[in-house]
């Protein structure tokens, strides 16, 4: 089932159209994001409030914060290490900081 697209935003990146929601749940953030057409895979990062800087290591943004720069380098590190939201698959979940610092870096 796609993102709805009233309650999700809009994103190009290298010239392909994603949608992406943000919402925060009992102390995790999820991200969620897909292609905006055929999508086959969805992406489902969630991670704890303070675990937010690794998306841009350096800044001054409060950790909460997630921007569309922040989707964007997530889409782009997600892309270079395997996601491949046009074949179809489960989803991808990444929960843990171990993994979401190893998928990031």
């Amino acid at each position: 089932m796609a993102l709805p697209k009233k309650n999700s935003r809009k994103i190009v990146v290298n010239d392909i159209t994603y949608r992406y929601v943000v919402s925060g749940n009992d102390g995790y953030i999820n991200l969620i994001i897909e292609l905006e057409e055929n999508n086959k895979q969805r992406l489902i990062v969630s991670f704890g409030y303070m675990e937010a800087s690794y998306f841009l290591p350096g800044t001054t943004l409060p950790k909460t914060e997630i921007t569309p720069a922040t989707v964007e380098k997530v889409i782009t590190r997600a892309l270079k290490n395997g996601w491949k939201p046009n074949v179809k698959a489960k989803q991808l979940s990444i929960s843990n900081s171990e993994l979401l610092e190893k998928i990031l870096s």
